[in-house]
């Protein structure tokens, strides 16, 4: 068995991000190196959160060797935090090469630094080898077919409002329009809070055979301080785009793309409850009529309907009240703006 990768600056940067990312879902990650593809798993005790990703070898690593007698795939287990402290050296080196080694007859992956100042920074992170048959119940999980997808432009503001929500409520409320709006929300019994987020890009579904497939609204209510972790771990990233959406299969879905077509982290969130679809927001939506008025768009929507949604008192239980919900209306537009 033999594994043996290299890294440029750039390219050590985007691992370190996957890595940072699983590491805040799971202390250990495992990593399934392929010739065509490379999966890194985040393990947790914690099933509340499924981590994986996705990643492009030829882009990822400017070298590459796996060899196995099963199929070339190696299969490594390694805790996060030692993989992270290795790697972060090489963020501003030359060159950084990982390969897996022997150090007092364990295995080990050697991390290799070449730094411009021509000192050779050396780091061994004991591995647990994992075999072909115990590494299928830990391959890439199956996601479930999602009812719509939105991409992001800028997730600060999305987790900004996330974070203020969980101090009032332990859940919020997300709730998805195909026609490129968000809405967040959460109440207690003193204030409900909703934010919304317009100007949102659909992006397609498909199915099984490829063909495309109409998406539909969807609203999930996931765990506050769960959702506030997961995007914790996507921010501060170089990447290209953040991805949310929502499955009828009860998960929430976040998906942190990588810049360069590097590849990708998914995120699988368990929904709590699924929303009513009474409380979908049938104007959420930007339409001229909502523009018209002044009503923001995307970032600039969401911390403005904050501060003029947290006046609301007296929500029903089963949700924000429809006179809440409808953003269309130019009342509801001066408000938010």
């Amino acid at each position: 068995m033999r594994f043996m990768c290299r890294m440029e600056s750039a390219q050590v940067a985007d691992f370190v991000a996957v890595l940072s990312a699983l590491g805040r879902c799971g202390k250990m990650v495992h990593l399934a190196f392929a010739p065509d593809k490379v999966f890194l798993g985040s393990i947790s005790d914690d099933d509340a959160i499924v981590a994986f990703a996705d990643l492009e070898p030829r882009v990822m690593f400017s070298e590459f060797r796996s060899e196995s007698r099963a199929g070339n795939i190696v299969n490594l287990e390694a805790p996060t935090d030692m993989l992270l402290g290795c790697l972060k050296h090489g963020a501003q080196a030359s060159s950084t090469v990982m390969k897996l080694s022997k150090r007092h007859g364990s295995p080990s992956l050697s991390c290799v630094v070449s730094r411009d100042d021509g000192i050779t920074l050396t780091h061994d992170v004991p591995v647990l080898v994992v075999r072909r048959t115990e590494a299928e119940a830990m391959e890439r999980p199956d996601i479930p077919e999602m009812s719509v997808l939105m991409q992001i432009h800028g997730d600060d503001p999305f987790k900004a409002v996330v974070d203020r929500m969980k101090t009032l409520a332990k859940h919020v409320h997300v709730e998805i329009d195909p026609r490129g709006a968000m809405a967040v929300s959460a109440q207690n019994e003193i204030v409900a809070v909703k934010s919304f987020f317009r100007d949102l890009t659909p992006l397609e579904l498909r199915d099984a055979s490829g063909d495309v497939r109409p998406s539909e609204a969807a609203a999930a209510k996931v765990d506050a301080k769960l959702l506030s972790k997961v995007l914790m771990a996507c921010s501060g990233h170089k990447r290209t785009a953040l991805v949310v959406g929502s499955s009828p299969a009860s998960v929430f879905f976040v998906h942190m793309r990588l810049s360069r077509g590097a590849g990708g982290v998914t995120v699988l969130i368990p929904v709590v409850q699924e929303a009513t679809d009474e409380a979908l927001m049938p104007g959420l939506a930007a339409t001229p009529e909502a523009q018209a008025a002044g009503a923001p768009s995307s970032a600039s929507a969401s911390s403005a309907s904050s501060s003029s949604s947290s006046a609301a008192t007296g929500a029903p239980a089963g949700g924000p009240s429809k006179e809440l919900l409808d953003s269309r209306a130019p009342k509801r537009a001066r408000e938010v703006g």
